[in-house]
């Protein structure tokens, strides 16, 4: 589990991922998610690889989680508003 959660995190950060485990799986992913050099468990081993970095932001970098939170204001807003125009047609 934490190694597919490090996996998602490249890739929806667009950042590479260096994951180091005692006995799970120690690995390089790249921000594309691919995975290079992985050992199994339990392995005791040296892993070296080159890592690129990049300044570049995906918009959840960016804004975090104001995005969903935008939403969420968004369909309470429309649901509200739906939820009056009823009561309001129902009056007359």
């Amino acid at each position: 589990q934490h190694f597919a959660y490090a996996r998602l995190l490249a890739i929806s950060l667009r950042k590479p991922v260096l994951r180091a485990a005692n006995t799970g799986i120690s690995a390089f992913i790249h921000a594309d998610g691919s995975v290079h050099q992985a050992t199994e468990y339990y392995t005791e081993a040296v892993l070296r690889d080159t890592v690129l970095f990049s300044d570049q932001l995906t918009p959840y970098a960016r804004h975090g989680d104001s995005l969903g939170r935008l939403a969420y204001g968004l369909l309470f807003f429309l649901w509200g508003s739906a939820w009056v125009q009823r009561l309001t047609k129902r009056k007359k």
